[in-house]
Parts: structure tokens; sequence; C-alpha cells
């Protein structure tokens, strides 16, 4: 929107994470061994790691990024049943105890 590539967005409470999604541009790319111009875009989820493992918050990224580069398989059944499985994360690691819980500075970032 303000053509800014990246960001990370600042959790308030009580929300457990946020998703920020930076500007689509073209970057320089190498497929089949030659390079071409691709559009792309950097999203950041930051997780408090109290309420949701990081593995969690991972693999709604992934399913995520799945869905913005394959729009047509079905991305609204998709994207439902990630936003489910994220919210049942939520809830099991909220559950489980101190010692199993990982811990982390708070930010979760990671390119697939």
């Amino acid at each position: 929107m303000f053509g800014i590539e990246q960001f990370v967005a600042v959790l308030n409470p009580p929300q457990v994470a946020i998703l920020a999604v930076g500007a689509s541009e073209d970057r320089v790319v190498v497929e089949d061994g030659e390079f071409v111009a691709l559009p792309t875009m950097t999203m950041t989820l930051t997780c408090d790691h109290r309420a949701i493992d990081g593995a969690v918050g991972a693999d709604f990224l992934r399913t995520l990024k799945q869905l913005v580069e394959s729009p047509s398989r079905s991305p609204c059944d998709r994207l439902v049943r990630a936003s489910a499985d994220f919210d049942a994360g939520a809830r099991s690691t909220a559950s489980c105890s101190a010692s199993r819980r990982r811990t982390s500075t708070g930010r979760s970032a990671g390119r697939g």
C-alpha cells in the first residue's frame, strides 16, 4: 500500500499473533538456471510464544504462502482449515506445561 518492502508488526495485548504483509515488487530470481523478474512479497508473522508454538505459526505461514502462490487451489477452504489449525494450535500450546513450551525472542522469521 505504501511501497514498504517488509516490516515487523507489534503485538498489543490480548493479541497472540499479527501478520505483516509487505508490498509486492518484482525481484530477480533464478528459475530453471536463468535470471527472471518475478513478483515477490514478504510476510512476517509475529507470535506471542507464551500462547502459540512457533511451529504452528510457521505452518500457518507455509499454508498462506501456498495459497498466495497457487490461488486456483480452492483458497477459501484451505485458508479456513489453516486458520482452524492455527486456533487449535494456540489452544493446545497454551495448555501445555511450562517445561514443554518453547522459548523465543518473540519474533519468527523464515523463508520457505
